[in-house]
């Protein structure tokens, strides 16, 4: 097998960036986001909004480029459609808030997919050749898998031989190189890759080949997983309908994963459907979607029953419609088996973009039901006094509204929380129900009243330093990491252990273990003052000498549970050679 030259390489992956230039734009600004999100680089929240812009853009660019190369559109028009484009990703952009919420998280996601389903069916709108339809986007999956394989070789191959270099020649190699190559060959070379192979218009019209490994993996792996799926369900379902009792939410995501796999199994045989050969999977298609009407009768049971109980979310909203679109794909395979797969693509793609924004969307009915919910829960309040369940009800309501659409959507509910228009700024869930007397109970921890908040300080103003040859003071958080980069010196990261309740210093390949339990027990105390020898800590290993005095100290303490979770700890270490 002949190796293509460097000559080669080189002139088609400008032939790639000259076909997909606002593609891979949007590519480069992703990476550089995320690369300045591993540096610290700017402000957090604004990076986390041009990542996901970017990846948007990336998708749809994908989808317009395909759209002007396939139906010849003039250069004039396929330009206005890409400003278009740009300002639809800044509309975007501006639509986010100053937070995240989890609302945005699943929006995004949605659009993702959606857009990456117009990829599969742009050329193919008014084009009704299945063959080609199937074979292009046969092309596409390859190429995604054939993009991955490469893209991990050259992660692995590079961080191992950066590592290398670390460790044989002492060249003290920065540890955010290696995520910042792994981001650099997905952002930008696994991008061109997977373009340079994505089917020119030439290129739809040849012969339909079948690879013999697709066959095989969806014929002796993905066929088999979807059958062991379907025992399963098939069982649990005769359980459910034997013992009369009702079936667990989780069933419902365990239905929609054999659904989704399933069809995309179904998908990937369909052109053998018809070969002398393969009448089995003609057969397949047409018993598997008998096969699923049992299921979606036990999805709608599982998914109506959650919305009697607790109401529509955006995620309860999702599996319904989701449900709907299964039942309509499984109808009219079963009425019309021979339609044009395109459908399914096309169809999923509309409901995806029909649930984003407006009066039917995912956030305007999850929030009318919850409103409507808390609007009951709260008129059961001024009647009498809410049971513990209740308060949970009103809480989680309240929390769930809080979380997805900010403050301000209680504002209605809870006025005396809000007496003036800034109150929104600084009100929290405890305020909130506090305002109506309403106890704040977690549905899942512990109540409100059963935490108590820790915060220990040091009062000392003047200290007698400990001798050491490296010195650090900043702020260590739970879950957390923290660099320091100080010139000359070894010391490379610094962690809270939570679960063990110490912290942990890593000097080279030495650890330095510093025991929280004393402190933590006398911080339980809420004492006024506290002496400096309680707040010292010190560790020894084999090289080092180390002394932490400890600042400050915050967390929570679970008094049912008695167990103290540390938030974060303000202190100064001194390192000390042995």
């Amino acid at each position: 097998m002949k190796l293509p030259s460097i000559d080669y390489v080189m002139s088609a992956a400008v032939r790639t960036i000259i076909r997909f230039p606002l593609t891979l734009l949007f590519a480069l600004i992703g990476t550089v986001s995320v690369i300045m999100s591993i540096e610290n680089i700017g402000d957090d929240m604004v990076r986390l909004k041009v990542i996901l812009c970017a990846s948007l853009g990336l998708t749809s660019s994908l989808s317009v480029a395909l759209w002007a190369t396939y139906y010849r559109v003039k250069k004039t028009l396929a330009s206005i459609v890409n400003l278009a484009l740009c300002a639809l990703v800044i509309v975007y952009y501006l639509s986010l808030g100053e937070r995240l919420t989890p609302l945005d998280g699943i929006r995004f996601f949605v659009l993702n997919v959606s857009l990456h389903l117009v990829v599969a069916f742009v050329l193919f709108v008014r084009n009704r050749e299945v063959d080609e339809f199937w074979s292009f986007n046969k092309n596409l999956f390859i190429r995604i898998i054939t993009s991955g394989i490469y893209s991990a070789t050259l992660i692995l191959g590079l961080n191992f031989a950066v590592l290398a270099i670390d460790n044989l020649f002492n060249v003290n190699v920065d540890e955010r190189l290696y995520p910042e190559i792994a981001v650099s060959i997905l952002g930008i070379f696994n991008t061109l890759f997977f373009l340079t192979g994505v089917p020119k218009h030439d290129e739809l019209h040849l012969p339909l080949q079948y690879p013999k490994g697709l066959k095989n993996f969806t014929q002796f792996v993905l066929i088999p997983l979807v059958a062991i799926y379907l025992l399963i369900l098939l069982a649990y379902e005769g359980k459910i309908v034997a013992t009369f009792s009702l079936p667990k939410g989780w069933v419902s995501t365990l239905i929609l994963v054999f659904s989704v796999l399933g069809i995309l199994a179904m998908l990937l045989v369909y052109p053998l459907r018809n070969d002398d050969g393969n009448k089995w999977i003609k057969q397949l298609w047409r018993w598997y979607f008998w096969f699923l009407i049992p299921l979606l009768a036990l999805l709608f049971w599982a998914i109506l029953y959650r919305i009697s109980l607790y109401g529509i979310t955006v995620e309860r909203y999702y599996v319904f419609i989701l449900a709907c679109w299964l039942t309509v794909i499984t109808l009219y395979s079963i009425l019309k088996p021979n339609y044009h797969i395109r459908f399914i693509p096309i169809s999923l793609a509309l409901v995806g973009f029909c649930s984003l924004y407006g009066p039917q969307s995912a956030g305007s009915v999850a929030r009318y039901s919850q409103e409507h919910r808390l609007v009951e829960l709260l008129a059961i309040h001024h009647k009498q006094p809410l049971t513990k369940e209740e308060s949970k009800e009103v809480t989680s309501v309240v929390s769930y509204l809080y979380d997805n659409f900010s403050s301000k959507a209680l504002m209605p509910f809870f006025p005396k929380a809000f007496p003036n228009d800034s109150s929104f700024k600084t009100a929290s869930i405890s305020s909130i129900l506090s305002s109506e007397n309403i106890k704040y109970t977690s549905r899942y921890g512990a109540d409100f009243d059963e935490q108590v908040y820790l915060n220990a300080s040091l009062k000392e103003s003047f200290l007698q330093l400990p001798p050491a040859d490296w010195f650090w003071y900043g702020s260590i958080y739970k879950d957390s990491k923290v660099n320091i980069d100080a010139a000359n010196t070894n010391l490379k990261m610094v962690k809270i252990d939570l679960y063990q309740k110490k912290v942990v210093l890593s000097i080279h390949e030495e650890e330095v273990q510093l025991d929280l339990g004393a402190v933590i027990t006398l911080a339980q105390q809420q004492l006024e003052n506290y002496s400096l020898k309680d707040f010292i800590l010190k560790g020894t290993s084999e090289h080092y000498e180390v002394v932490l005095i400890i600042k400050n100290l915050s967390g929570v303490f679970n008094k049912t549970e008695g167990e103290t979770e540390l938030n974060s700890i303000d202190g100064a270490f001194f390192v000390k050679n042995r």
